[in-house]
């Protein structure tokens, strides 16, 4: 939520003693196309012309199998390849028992399973998004969606054990490798407590707005199609019901958002503003009635921002397809709807009315916070650990 921000000395400085910080750098040139000049006194303008045409046809034919051979997995294939040496040379070094990889990007894994295999130390493996068999496409490397599903098998295959982050994704895991079932388990995302502490102090402003304000912080790209949600705020005022909906973050300009937001008369209760610093987002949303997850066409993926939500006292509305997701939302007190059901959309946004200032969404929130403790999540993580030893 809202710009990035580097707070890696805060981090280092939060360590524990005895922890070292080996941080690796890809400092190698990129690569850099240089234009091709035909030479003047020896060229006609038309064979210029056609051996530019033709360079240019035999570039883009060639592109796939380059980009297969040098981002695949991912376009971190290459640092990936630099920290496993580095990742070995430092294993031995301070004697590592177990080497731990988290991805994506999930080129870190083959260089954790090449530090396995050159140290003889097991592996655990922490996939946090779907790797071999995603449910989306991949447009700029099209061919390496054919290869995707071996790197993974040779991860699942070489880690003793693989953590997945959701339910869905655990089943899924379970189905697709009956014989490695035994090594799977499952490690959701978790709220921090001092993001708690933090959403505590900020005071809540005065809205400038008069209706019940839902707001959903970050960017909408790829699936993330906000305009189910903006006909159903037009759906509910058609029917005397307002609320005003903030969008804080830049949309991909293939929705037309403001356009489609000015032909339903929705310009005093639609509001697309601009991404703005962490700090301003979580005081927007503190300002807020409803928090709003819009995820759609992931079913086995829980957004991050569920569980920053947490730390919050407003309902949560999910528009996603993901029934992991509508799980945790429903425990942790919102409501949910199918991503693209516009009329499913408003009755949640009703149901979010219904829900606020009420003790039973408190309590709710309440058990959520502890059920998804950072730091007890971090102790299942340590149980882990130690079976991958035993």
């Amino acid at each position: 939520m809202g710009d990035w921000v580097d707070n890696t000395p805060e981090l280092f400085r939060s360590l524990p003693e005895g922890m070292v910080v080996d941080r690796l750098n890809d400092k190698r040139a990129p690569a850099r196309e240089t234009p091709e000049t035909p030479n003047a006194s020896t060229a006609s303008v038309s064979d210029s012309t056609r051996d530019s045409g033709l360079k240019a046809i035999l570039k883009n034919s060639l592109r796939p199998f380059l980009r297969l051979l040098t981002e695949t997995p991912d376009k971190n294939y290459g640092w990936a390849k630099l920290a496993a040496k580095r990742g070995s040379f430092l294993a031995k070094e301070h004697n590592a028992q177990l080497v731990f990889s988290s991805g994506p990007p999930h080129s870190t894994h083959l260089a954790a399973l090449a530090i396995s295999k050159q140290c003889k130390i097991p592996m655990v493996t922490d996939l946090r998004d779907p790797w071999g068999r995603k449910p989306w496409k991949n447009h700029d490397n099209p061919l390496r969606d054919y290869v995707l599903p071996w790197y993974e098998s040779r991860a699942v295959r070489g880690a003793s054990q693989v953590i997945l982050n959701t339910e869905s994704s655990l089943i899924d895991f379970q189905k697709h490798y009956p014989s490695q079932s035994s090594k799977f388990s499952c490690i959701p995302n978790g709220l921090d407590a001092h993001l708690v502490d933090q959403v505590a102090t900020l005071q809540k402003q005065p809205s400038s707005h008069p209706f019940p304000v839902f707001i959903h912080p970050g960017n909408l790209y790829g699936h993330r199609d906000p305009v189910p949600l903006i006909k159903a705020v037009a759906k509910l005022r058609d029917q005397g019901k307002r609320i005003a909906f903030r969008q804080v973050g830049s949309i991909d300009p293939h929705y037309n958002t403001e356009a489609i937001v000015e032909e339903l008369g929705l310009q005093d209760q639609v509001f697309i503003e601009p991404p703005m610093s962490h700090g301003h987002v979580l005081q927007a949303m503190r300002n807020s009635d409803a928090l709003v997850i819009i995820q759609p066409d992931a079913p086995f993926m829980v957004p991050a921002k569920v569980f920053e939500m947490m730390a919050f006292d407003q309902p949560i509305l999910s528009v996603s397809d993901s029934p992991c997701t509508e799980a945790i939302v429903r425990r942790s007190g919102g409501a949910c709807a199918p991503s693209r059901d516009v009329e499913g959309i408003a009755a949640s946004i009703e149901k979010i009315l219904d829900m606020l200032s009420s003790p039973e969404l408190q309590a709710a929130r309440d058990l959520a916070r502890t059920t998804y403790d950072a730091k007890r999540l971090t102790g299942q993580l340590a149980l882990v650990f130690n079976r991958a030893l035993s």
